[in-house]
């Protein structure tokens, strides 16, 4: 060839995401082993996944939950310590939690039918959040116009005086959440 060396496709890959990686990111490309999800399916492994690391993955199970009952204990929740250990116990490993035996079983049932029940909820909690998501849009809108239109619009209605023209610019502006409020 012309001098050059050959390197594999895989050694190049790796050398242009440690020169565009920011300085964590290049200690997590370099430090971090091969994650198993990567490794059975070809995927190149996520950087995100390098960086962000769950705490209490760091302490034994048994230091996690004595952790967990230490704090609850230590902020004046000592009726709820053992619910707080076995709390962490879960949030540890997440996707295995059916496997902690120290979950009552009601415990096990209400975390499996989170799990398969995403969405689930009162009516009123989505009412609330479409209510709310509208609102936001709405709102967002209505400044949005007002503060373009409040340019030239009371000029153009022959409302751009004093005293009681002032009133009827603030009324209009306001009538949007004047009207919401009555909702």
């Amino acid at each position: 060839m012309d001098g050059k060396e050959v390197r594999p496709v895989e050694d190049e890959k790796t050398a242009m995401d440690k020169e565009h990686a920011t300085h964590n990111e290049k200690a997590a490309l370099g430090n971090q082993p091969e994650l198993e999800h990567a490794e059975n399916t070809g995927r190149r492994q996520s950087v995100a996944l390098n960086i962000i690391e769950n705490p209490l993955r760091r302490v034994t199970a048994a230091q996690a939950a004595l952790d967990a009952r230490t704090f609850a204990e230590s902020n004046g929740m000592e009726q709820h310590a053992d619910v707080f250990g076995r709390a962490a116990l879960v949030a540890r490993d997440p996707e295995r939690f059916e496997m902690v035996n120290e979950l009552t079983e009601d415990e096990r049932a209400a975390l499996i039918y989170e799990r398969d029940h995403k969405w689930n909820g009162p009516v009123m909690l989505w009412y609330s959040i479409s209510l709310c998501a509208i609102g936001a849009a709405t709102q967002g809108w209505d400044q949005t116009g007002s503060n373009g239109a409040n340019l030239s619009f009371p000029e153009e209605f022959g409302i751009d005086g004093t005293g009681r023209d002032e009133w009827i610019v603030g009324i209009i502006n306001a009538i949007i959440f004047l009207t919401a409020g009555l909702m």
